[in-house]
């Protein structure tokens, strides 16, 4: 069984490679990934209603 010392020792150099994954991917992405998406047009919810007419 490990100590805990040694469980520490592993999880913080397993926290580490993850961190350097995370940096890795984030500096891989293309530019057009990380450029924000082009907003929605926003639909108009309160449209005047024209009453029917007869």
């Amino acid at each position: 069984m490990l100590s805990h010392d040694q469980a520490f020792a592993i999880a913080k150099m397993r926290q580490g490679e993850l961190e350097a994954d995370a940096a890795v991917r984030l500096l891989a992405k293309k530019p057009e990934e990380v450029a924000p998406k082009p907003a929605r047009r926003r639909w108009r919810l309160f449209a005047r209603v024209r009453p029917a007419s007869a």
